[in-house]
């Protein structure tokens, strides 16, 4: 019974994670991301309707590994805030464009396991404090995908690493990634 009531809970969360959603633009974001040079990426993510990181700041990309079944992104910026990205078991050997969804740590219903952790460090009276999110539900999404460009769009809900996996710890999100990978794509 309690099992049962966990995945109505994810259910019913991950159902109005959707009805929020909005038509995602590929194209504004291709224009705007026009000016990134390659090995680099821009993250406009909102955490609880906030945004997350300076919506100008640029990111090297540390990491970048893309194959049919392994996606590895880590993104570093200058003021030492990153991402990171991994999904093992992929399969977008045939279909670049996908959709990845994760219902939880536990999900192990899904061929693919997904990680996505965000963090930045805050100056606060000259002290300095890290923040960061784990991804634990929703929707990650290949939107684009050419040699010179990858957008990947978020949609769901972090957690505070440590905090409880309890509905009232989780926090929406939603934006994007647009990356320019410095070297050729399989």
């Amino acid at each position: 019974m309690k099992y049962i009531l966990w995945v109505f809970l994810i259910a019913l969360n991950f159902n109005s994670c959707k009805k929020s959603e909005k038509k995602f633009d590929v194209d504004k974001i291709k224009k705007e991301s026009a000016l990134i040079k390659p090995g680099f990426a821009q993250a406009v993510l909102e955490i609880n309707n906030e945004p997350f990181y300076e919506h100008k700041s640029l990111f090297k990309n540390s990491v970048f590994e893309l194959n049919d079944n392994v996606i590895k992104i880590s993104l570093l910026d200058s003021n030492q805030s990153n991402v990171i990205l991994d999904i093992q078991n992929a399969g977008i050997k045939d279909n670049k464009e996908k959709e990845f969804i994760k219902l939880g740590s536990d999900d192990y219903t899904r061929p693919e396991s997904i990680q996505l952790m965000m963090g930045k460090l805050i100056n606060l009276n000259n002290t300095f404090k890290a923040e960061g999110f784990m991804f634990e539900n929703g929707k990650i999404k290949i939107e684009y995908f050419s040699e010179e460009l990858i957008i990947i769009s978020i949609n769901g809900f972090v957690i505070i690493p440590g905090k409880a996996y309890i509905q009232e710890n989780f926090i929406p999100i939603k934006g994007f990634l647009a990356i320019k990978p410095n070297s050729k794509i399989p």
